[in-house]
């Protein structure tokens, strides 16, 4: 429960503010935007690795798309939060990924069905389960954008 409790306040760090007047993206804070080519682009950058058969490539495939969502999430909210809270924004988000990663690989690799192991593509699901959450926060700072600013 300490898990989720930190991780809601980090998340509540990030998005609890009013938005920022320029954005860092080549856009301006204020313009809305489709989160689903960037997520898409992400995902396509790693398809050949996670699509190669083996359990290394796959993660390696992983460590791409999860790098493009974090650099597309903090670009986002660097354009829409004041700049008193991006300041710490890439510390937010590595808190927030260590502790959905701690919780999340306990749940696919080290749960009762898995006493010892589950093998290695159980262990790297919390991996896609953090990307799948980055996905949302893009959907919506989009989503509140398009609120917003109608």
């Amino acid at each position: 429960m300490k898990t989720v409790t930190l991780g809601c306040a980090a998340w509540i760090l990030l998005i609890a503010a009013a938005p920022a007047t320029a954005g860092g993206n080549g856009r301006q804070a204020l313009e809305t935007f489709d989160p689903e080519p960037i997520i898409n682009d992400c995902w396509e950058k790693s398809s050949d690795l996670r699509g190669a058969g083996s359990a290394a490539a796959y993660g390696d495939g992983l460590d791409i798309t999860l790098a493009c969502m974090e650099e597309a999430v903090l670009t986002e909210i660097n354009a829409w939060l004041l700049p008193e809270f991006t300041e710490n924004a890439t510390a937010h988000m590595t808190a927030i990924e260590n502790l959905h990663g701690k919780l999340y690989f306990r749940i696919y690799s080290h749960n009762r069905y898995c006493s010892r192991s589950c093998g290695l593509l159980p262990g790297m699901r919390y991996i896609e389960s953090y990307i799948k959450f980055l996905e949302t926060v893009l959907r919506d700072i989009a989503a509140e954008k398009s609120f917003r600013y109608r």
